[in-house]
C-alpha cells in the first residue's frame, strides 16, 4: 500500500474525525430553525470555540510561525474530515487561515510576532480575514485605467496609510461583535494619483486600528451559518509599519494566497462527496421504495454509485496530488492547484445532483442532507476566485508561457 501520510498525519487525521463526529455534527442540528445568516453564524461560535481549544486553528498555522501544520497536505487532512461533517465552521476556520496568509507570505518577523499571537493560542474564537474581493468582482483587479480595476484605496499620510472603501464575500470580516473581525489584510491601490498605472498594496489592520460599517448581510444558498458580508472602511488610520511587504506588492501576494487556497477547495469537494455517497449507499441498501427489493439491487442504482465512486477517487488522488506539490514546491504545483479548484468543485456539483436522482424525490426534502450537501457545492465554482472569470484565466496564462511543460505535474 502506496504510504502518503505520516503517522502524524494519520493522528491528525483520526483526531479531526472523531472531533467532526463529537462536536461538528451538532451544528446542523443547532442552527436549522433560526431565520437569518447572521443569527446562524453566531450560533457557531461555541462550536469554532471548541476547533481553537482542541488546537485545529493551531494546526493550520505553519510551523515555521509558531503553529502545528507541516504544510498543505495537514490542512487537507483536516478539512476532508470536517467537511464531510459540517461546511460551516470548518469554512469560519479555514477562512481565518487564509485571513492571516498574507502575514506568512509577505509579513517581517515582527508583524508575525505581534498578529499570530493571537491565533496560536488555543484559546476563545479569534477570527481573521482576507479582505480582497469587492462589489463587482476583482477578476480585473490590476486593470489599467480607464478600467476601475481594484477601488479600495491605500492613501499615504504625514503617520502611516488611510484606508477608505469596501469589500464583499469576505469570510467573517464582521467578526463576532459586528466590528470587525480580530485581524484584517485589506488590499488597496495605493499610487500616489489617478494618472498612474494601478499599484495594488496590502496592509494589516487589526482590531483597534478598524473603522468598519457593516453594509449588508447575505442570505447564501449554501454555507447557511457562514458569514461573507458586504464591509466598507472609513477613513482607516493605519500606522506606516502596517504595510505588508513593500508598496505595489499585492498583486503577487493575492496570487500566492489563493493558490494554495485553490488546492484545498479540491478537498472541501472531496468531504462533500464523501458525505453524499455515505448517505445515499446506506439509503440504497435500506430503502425499498414499496418493492420487493432494495434499490441497490438494481443494476441502474448500483451504476450510478459506482460511478460517484469512482468521482470521489478520481478528486482525492487530484486534491491530495494538488496539496503535496504545493509542500514540494514543485514545477508544477499551481497548475496542479488550478486543476484542484476547477474539476473537483465541478465535479461535487454534478456527482451529487446524480446522487440525488437515485434518493429520488425525498431528497428534496431538507430533513434529508442531500440538498444541504448540493447548496455547499453550488459555492466551490464560484467562491475562492470563480472558476470560470478567474481560475481558467489563470490556467489559460499559464499554458500561454513560452515556457510551459505539460509534463512539469508529472510525480518525480
Amino acid at each position: 500500500m502506496l504510504k502518503i501520510l505520516s503517522n502524524q498525519q494519520i493522528d491528525l487525521r483520526n483526531r479531526s474525525r472523531q472531533f467532526a463526529n463529537d462536536v461538528l455534527s451538532k451544528v446542523n442540528p443547532a442552527i436549522k430553525s433560526l431565520h437569518s445568516s447572521q443569527e446562524r453564524f453566531l450560533a457557531t461560535a461555541p462550536f469554532y470555540e471548541s476547533l481553537v481549544k482542541e488546537g485545529f486553528l493551531f494546526n493550520m498555522i505553519p510551523q515555521p510561525f509558531g503553529g502545528g501544520a507541516a504544510g498543505c497536505l495537514d490542512l487537507a487532512v483536516m478539512a476532508e474530515e470536517f467537511y464531510a461533517v459540517d461546511s460551516n465552521v470548518s469554512l469560519t476556520a479555514f477562512a481565518s487561515m487564509l485571513g492571516l496568509t498574507p502575514i506568512f507570505i509577505a509579513g517581517n518577523q515582527q508583524q508575525a510576532e505581534k498578529y499570530l499571537s493571537l491565533f496560536l493560542k488555543k484559546e476563545g474564537k479569534p477570527i481573521a480575514a482576507f479582505a480582497s474581493s469587492e462589489p463587482g468582482g476583482s477578476a480585473n483587479l490590476n486593470a489599467p485605467r480607464p478600467a476601475v480595476g481594484m477601488s479600495t484605496r491605500i492613501s499615504a499620510a504625514l503617520d502611516g496609510w488611510v484606508l477608505n472603501g469596501s469589500k464583499q464575500w469576505i469570510s467573517s470580516s464582521c467578526g463576532w461583535d459586528n466590528k470587525g473581525a480580530d485581524l484584517l489584510c485589506v488590499s488597496g491601490r495605493s499610487e500616489v494619483n489617478e494618472s498612474d498605472e494601478p499599484e495594488i498594496s496590502i496592509v494589516i489592520l487589526p482590531k483597534e486600528n478598524i473603522n468598519i460599517t457593516v453594509a449588508e448581510v447575505f442570505e447564501t444558498v449554501g454555507h447557511t451559518a457562514h458569514i461573507t458580508p458586504r464591509v466598507s472602511f472609513n477613513n482607516c488610520h493605519i500606522p506606516k509599519d502596517h504595510l505588508l511587504g513593500s508598496l505595489g506588492q499585492g498583486k503577487q501576494i493575492i496570487e500566492s494566497a489563493f493558490t494554495a487556497t485553490a488546492a484545498l477547495v479540491g478537498i472541501f469537494a472531496l468531504g462533500l462527496m464523501r458525505a453524499a455517497f455515505d448517505f445515499t449507499l446506506n439509503y440504497a441498501k435500506t430503502e425499498n421504495k414499496g418493492g420487493l427489493h432494495r434499490i441497490l439491487d438494481y443494476q441502474a442504482v448500483g451504476f450510478a454509485l459506482s460511478d460517484a465512486k469512482m468521482q470521489i477517487e478520481s478528486v482525492r488522488s487530484l486534491a491530495y496530488r494538488a496539496c503535496i506539490a504545493q509542500d514540494n514546491n514543485e514545477k508544477g504545483a499551481r497548475e496542479l492547484a488550478l486543476c484542484s479548484k476547477v474539476f473537483c468543485s465541478e465535479t461535487a456539483v454534478k456527482m451529487i445532483t446524480n446522487l440525488m436522482r437515485v434518493v429520488g424525490v425525498d431528497s428534496y426534502n431538507t430533513d434529508l442532507p442531500l440538498s444541504r450537501y448540493l447548496m455547499d457545492a453550488l459555492a466551490l465554482p464560484l467562491f475562492d476566485g470563480g472558476n470560470m472569470g478567474v481560475r481558467r484565466n489563470q490556467y489559460h496564462q499559464i499554458l500561454m508561457s513560452d515556457s510551459y511543460n505539460s509534463l512539469d505535474t508529472l510525480f518525480e
